[in-house]
């Protein structure tokens, strides 16, 4: 009985690591004027996902 896929690579190493907030930052310093204001139109981002969280979880509440 075969032991899985032979011409898949073998995982190695843990779970990757979570490095957003570096990716974050880095995203909203940029290099220069056309990355930092491409950095700073992703700002309302999390406050809509914040307020999206908020408002299904009330919902959720309300419908228990």
């Amino acid at each position: 009985m075969p032991q899985g896929n032979s011409r898949l690579p073998e995982l190695t190493g843990g779970p990757p690591r979570n490095e957003g907030t570096a990716v974050n930052k880095a995203t909203l310093t940029g290099v220069g004027d056309a990355n930092q204001q491409a950095g700073l139109a992703l700002v309302p981002y999390p406050l809509w996902c914040a307020f999206a969280t908020l408002l299904s979880t009330r919902i959720w509440q309300l419908n228990r």
